[in-house]
């Protein structure tokens, strides 16, 4: 949950473990209404909540829309102007989805459908009445120095492995590091989760 005291009313739209949206709108810090993804078009159908939020944040949503565009528009009426809007989603511009393509963690599970790059927001300030205020790169994990970097040795591994021939010789540099010896065993994808392939993207609703 975002937390911000100039702000009375928020919509949050996020996605727990279990496969539906968790809609949940507060007022005054209250919840008034709670409903699951079914209801997300019908509450920005409903003329009685268009303009009615400071802030919609949309997290862990947008991988999961089969129309992206569709659905930062149906959050866009509900924003007031002057309005905020928080994205975040993985960032196919990352390292990571360049160097794993078609490998990356991120696309390992048949829930995600959509992923996003800078160049999609651009064309989101074209289509919708929203101008994109920021864009920072974030990681899905939170994880410190040394996890970090051992996540990104993990990553380099894997691919090198997967790629084979030339690859050969960089995969074997690191399995000749004592501490990254293990990584013999590792066949799978790995779950890079704390390196930062996600960005946020914070859109304001212009007042005129």
């Amino acid at each position: 949950m975002i937390k911000n005291k100039y702000c009375n009313n928020k919509l949050l739209v996020n996605i727990p473990q279990v496969q539906f949206y968790q809609i949940v709108v507060l007022q005054q810090g209250r919840i008034v209404e709670r409903g699951t993804h079914s209801e997300l078009l019908g509450l920005s159908s409903d003329s009685k909540w268009h303009h009615c939020f400071d802030v919609v944040t949309m997290f862990d949503v947008f991988e999961h829309l089969i129309n992206p565009l569709e659905g930062i528009k149906q959050a866009e009426y509900l924003l007031k102007p002057g309005g905020v809007m928080l994205i975040s989603t993985g960032d196919m511009n990352a390292w990571t989805w360049r160097w794993f393509k078609g490998n990356h963690w991120y696309l390992q599970t048949p829930l995600h459908l959509s992923f996003a790059t800078r160049q999609f927001f651009d064309y989101v300030e074209k289509k919708l009445p929203l101008k994109v205020k920021g864009v920072y790169q974030i990681s899905h994990q939170l994880g410190s120095s040394r996890e970090v970097w051992d996540e990104r040795v993990k990553a380099a591994y894997y691919e090198c492995w997967q790629r084979g021939g030339f690859w050969r010789l960089p995969q074997r540099a690191i399995l000749s590091i004592p501490q990254y010896s293990h990584l013999k065993h590792l066949t799978s994808v790995p779950w890079t989760m704390k390196l930062g392939d996600h960005f946020l993207v914070i859109c304001l609703k212009p007042i005129f």
